[in-house]
């Protein structure tokens, strides 16, 4: 995924997996080196609607018995 790789350059070569790669896309340009904090509030994104997005998305794998959330998938 091209969110990956970018967001990946630019921190040092580390592997960023796909919902950090995500979050990280809506904080700031790929060059900046924005860290992921799970626990940003609304204001930390550039688009309102992709906090509600990860919100409910980490909800939902709270819940579900199959679905491990991990940040680095």
């Amino acid at each position: 995924m091209l969110l990956s790789f970018s967001q990946s350059v630019v921190h040092g070569g580390q592997p960023i997996g796909q919902l950090t790669a995500y979050a990280l896309a809506h904080m700031g340009p790929a060059k900046s080196n924005i860290e992921y904090n799970p626990v940003a509030g609304l204001e930390a994104y550039t688009n309102s609607s992709v906090h509600t997005r990860l919100t409910s998305y980490t909800e939902a794998a709270k819940v579900s018995p199959r679905a491990q959330l991990r940040s680095e998938d």
